[in-house]
């Protein structure tokens, strides 16, 4: 689990390749991102870059602007 603060949302990600956003304030879920069908391994948020970094079990690395 990532927490972004200047969004105040929680991210999950799965083995299903998506990554989950929860509002939080009440944990809701907002959105559901789907990367691929490869399973998330780590994810880390970069507040200088404004940016979400995701690994997979494909060794590959996806990147997301978490200002859109």
């Amino acid at each position: 689990m990532t927490y972004l603060p200047p969004l105040d949302k929680y991210v999950t990600c799965g083995r299903d390749g998506a990554f989950r956003v929860w509002a939080g304030k009440d944990l809701q879920h907002c959105r559901t991102v789907a990367t691929g069908s490869s399973w998330i391994t780590d994810a880390v948020y970069l507040p200088a870059a404004g940016r979400m970094v995701l690994a997979g079990m494909d060794n590959a690395l996806s990147y997301y602007d978490v200002t859109r």
